[in-house]
């Protein structure tokens, strides 16, 4: 394994830990869906990122940039991590009340934003893409978009009149669906030949359904439900491809058995996102959002991104026999 790839894995683990010991603290205290939605985060930012980094080797080891990017991942993940203890405390600059929280978040956009930067400047010297390698590229433009949202939660910032929840959300939406299930979708097109047809297909309209549906959340319940409709169309299609012509390729079976599970995992998780959008659109709530954060979170959280990144992670390390 390259050095880059160590050090990401190393950090996804050490990430593993400390969330664990957060996740154990939760427990501890009362039911809170904000605490909720920022655990659920936090696995995005310790564990889901790296994981996902590890995997950016061969053609498209550039894109991670120069080892000092990405050596910035677990100081600016463990920064976030610290605003669990921070209190409402602050500095002033000026007429500014700026919270330590909203400072400690910084860290995690700058190294987003540079490692969104490093892979578009790699794009002149890269005339030829093939569809994993595209889906990679716009996985890192997600991220600092997630990153942003997450900064200005911590600001108390209110864009597009969302609510303080939604705002984390949205959040947790372009960190898990933008970013992590797009680097799962990708590793798929990677074992297949580049003659597969349907695969660049289903790989773009997962990308376009991203945003489609958080322009969905801030303009039209309808634009919403035919993102999730397009997003689940995409992940089932994809899904079906990894268990036809990837998984008979592995020889890891705890890889195969973590990649089996991910995709039903999505699948349930899916499905609970189309009744809700379809509540929304109907205006008649079929789902709350703590009923959503309870199930549909976790579920994307741990059962689907990080059960497949974990999964794509062991199948790097395939026994010779």
């Amino acid at each position: 394994m390259i050095p880059q790839a160590q050090l990401l894995t190393g950090s996804a683990l050490g990430g593993a830990l400390l969330w664990l010991g957060l996740l154990a603290r939760w427990f501890q205290r009362p039911l809170d869906l904000s605490a909720t939605v920022f655990l659920l985060l936090l696995l995005a930012i310790l564990v889901n990122t790296p994981l996902a980094l590890s995997l950016l080797q061969g053609r498209t080891l550039s894109f991670v940039g120069h080892r000092w990017v990405s050596g910035l991942q677990p100081v600016a993940a463990v920064a976030v991590a610290a605003t669990a203890f921070v209190g409402p405390a602050g500095f002033s600059i000026g007429p500014l009340l700026l919270p330590w929280s909203a400072l400690l978040t910084v860290p995690w956009l700058l190294f987003a934003t540079l490692l969104a930067l490093s892979a578009l400047w790699q794009l002149p010297s890269r005339r030829q893409m093939d569809a994993p390698a595209c889906l990679q590229l716009l996985a890192l433009l997600f991220l600092p978009i997630g990153a942003a949202w997450l900064v200005a939660f911590q600001l108390g910032l209110q864009p597009l009149r969302f609510s303080g929840i939604i705002v984390l959300l949205t959040a947790v939406h372009f960190h898990f669906t933008g970013f992590a299930a797009t680097m799962w979708a990708s590793r798929i097109g990677a074992y297949l030949p580049q003659s597969n047809r349907t695969y660049p297909w289903f790989a773009g309209g997962f990308v376009l359904a991203t945003p489609l549906i958080a322009v969905g959340i801030t303009l039209s319940p309808l634009v919403e439900v035919v993102g999730v409709a397009l997003l689940a169309t995409c992940l089932v299609g994809l899904a079906l491809l990894s268990y036809r012509h990837v998984l008979p390729m592995l020889r890891n079976m705890l890889a195969k058995i973590l990649l089996s599970l991910a995709p039903t995992a999505m699948g349930v998780a899916i499905a609970l996102a189309v009744i809700y959008a379809i509540g929304e659109f109907r205006q008649q709530p079929l789902l709350t959002i703590p009923q959503m954060v309870q199930w549909h979170g976790w579920l994307n959280g741990v059962g689907f991104t990080f059960w497949g990144l974990l999964g794509w992670r062991l199948a790097e390390y395939q026994p010779q026999v």
